[in-house]
């Protein structure tokens, strides 16, 4: 790797390390772009050094994080319908079935229970300050 990356090439690292950051996987991620994953760890490095690809890979990771809230009540509704139907569909003889919608099962109830909690505690606050719970949501959770 040369020491002076054009800015086209800083954007695909930038995109590059995004990505496996996201996907927690870096095997994956270099499987997918086509490189290996120690060029990853390498430009992973380089993030230390590096001020103009430091600086893109945090517009690109805040980018890709923004409004992850929002989507997670539609993917709740999907995950819900998607456990209904395989309850009532599945064969109900097989016990990798049973265990599977057993498992989920107790995923949903402990999921339920934390954003009940999340909600009581965002509704104590929300007297103190002006922000929507899905705002407050999202800066209490992880990015």
């Amino acid at each position: 790797m040369a020491n002076r990356l054009t800015s086209e090439k800083l954007e695909r690292i930038a995109e590059i390390l995004c990505d496996a950051f996201l996907s927690r996987d870096d095997r994956k991620t270099a499987e997918r772009h086509g490189i290996t994953d120690r060029t990853l760890r390498n430009w992973r490095a380089r993030l230390d050094t590096d001020p103009e690809l430091s600086q893109l890979f945090r517009e690109k990771k805040a980018k890709a994080s923004e409004g992850w809230a929002d989507e997670v009540p539609g993917a709740m509704r999907a995950s819900v319908s998607f456990l209904r139907r395989a309850a009532e569909e599945g064969d109900h003889t097989d016990p990798d079935m049973v265990h599977s919608v057993a498992g989920s099962m107790k995923l949903l109830s402990e999921v339920a229970a934390t954003w009940k909690l999340l909600d009581q505690r965002l509704a104590q606050s929300a007297v103190s300050s002006p922000q929507t719970a899905t705002q407050q949501r999202s800066a209490t959770l992880p990015n």
